[in-house]
């Protein structure tokens, strides 16, 4: 991980903030999120504010292996990296980032699960845009009066590229444009020359305008994200409408669990604990609909033509894997269970939709 201070920077337009100082983290109210917060500059001359990055509690269980990160000792540590990759993401795409000075309101920069899947699901950079990226952070590094600037595991997350290609790519221009020092298994500290700062400004930087124009075209925009993979039931779904939900004839905790339960499986690819907990809600839930099984449900409940084949495709498929899945014996050859095989989230949201539906407040009820 980097030691602070820092500079994040977009190579897409021409836009940085100095991470100065972390200032810890903080359990979110009323959410279940927590919040990382930076001391940070939006421009070199401006006064120091607050910018805070909210994880949701379903995305704390994500490992960094699955992005090609090292594992680190605590999850703290982990999640700054993460925090460094939203801040660079959001000046990737709003070009600008909300800092709060005293006495403002605070504004976040949310990382749910939606976000870890456009990590995932990104493009790798080209050579050209790693050239453009590292132009544009240690030319910001020397905007913002620090001697360099360090390449680290946030960096391998925006670029999607390995470690060594980067390194490549930054050995390709040294003695240039730029020395090399402290190299380490995550990170290398980059300073830059004066002939990259004198042919930076003479392009016009640090005016608005796109980043390092003579390394080529602007990014590959990114392409239609695959079938989700850190994602089984909408986080919004889960903290917006079953946590807000005050039902006084049935506890919806052991919903939410079995929920979050499912998300934390599937981003671990533990695709037979995702069957099993499909399973186990839908025979959870009847009661929610007045009845005492869940095969009454997908017959008998008087909803659309459209929801009875949802609920009848998780009768009979969804209950079928897992019955597969659960009292199969061992035997000589296994073939195990894949992502495709046991999702249902699309079935299983519809399922929670109608729940919310029934249980929450409408017009005119009292409050």
């Amino acid at each position: 991980m980097k030691t602070l201070p820092t500079v994040v920077a977009s190579a897409r337009h021409n836009i940085a903030v100095a991470l100065d100082q972390f200032d810890g983290v903080e359990r979110a109210t009323n959410r279940d999120a927590f919040d990382f917060l930076f001391e940070s500059r939006p421009t070199p001359t401006s006064d120091q504010g607050l910018l805070v990055v909210r994880f949701s509690g379903t995305v704390m269980g994500t490992r960094p292996a699955d992005f090609g990160l090292p594992q680190y000792d605590d999850r703290e540590t982990m999640f700054r990296v993460f925090s460094e990759a939203a801040i660079g993401d959001a000046l990737d795409e709003k070009s600008e980032v909300p800092i709060a000075l005293p006495d403002q309101p605070v504004h976040t920069i949310d990382c749910f699960s939606p976000h870890f899947q456009m990590w995932h699901d990104r493009q790798p950079a080209t050579d050209e845009e790693i050239e453009r990226y590292v132009i544009a952070h240690v030319f910001w590094a020397w905007q913002f009066n620090f001697p360099n600037w360090r390449v680290g595991p946030s960096d391998v997350l925006r670029l999607k590229r390995p470690w060594p290609d980067i390194l490549r790519m930054i050995a390709l221009h040294e003695g240039h444009e730029w020395a090399v020092s402290n190299p380490d298994a995550s990170g290398v500290t980059v300073t830059p020359s004066t002939t990259l700062i004198r042919d930076q400004r003479q392009q016009g930087r640090p005016e608005a305008r796109p980043a390092v124009e003579r390394l080529g075209p602007e990014p590959t925009p990114v392409p239609a994200p695959s079938p989700a993979v850190f994602v089984y039931v909408d986080e919004s779904r889960i903290a917006d409408n079953l946590r807000g939900i005050e039902a006084p004839n049935f506890d919806l905790r052991k919903l939410v669990a079995l929920c979050e339960e499912l998300n934390q499986c599937y981003r671990a690819q533990c695709y037979h604990a995702v069957a099993a907990l499909t399973r186990v809600v839908i025979d959870h839930v009847p009661p929610l609909f007045g009845v005492r099984s869940f095969i009454e449900v997908a017959n008998n409940y008087p909803g659309s033509r459209s929801f009875k084949a949802s609920m009848q495709q998780l009768e009979t498929a969804a209950r079928a894997i897992a019955d597969q899945h659960l009292h199969t014996q061992i035997r000589n050859s296994e073939v195990l269970p894949t992502r495709v095989q046991v999702d249902f989230s699309q079935v299983v949201d519809v399922l929670l939709a109608e729940i919310v539906r029934l249980l929450q407040p409408r017009n005119g009820d009292a409050a």
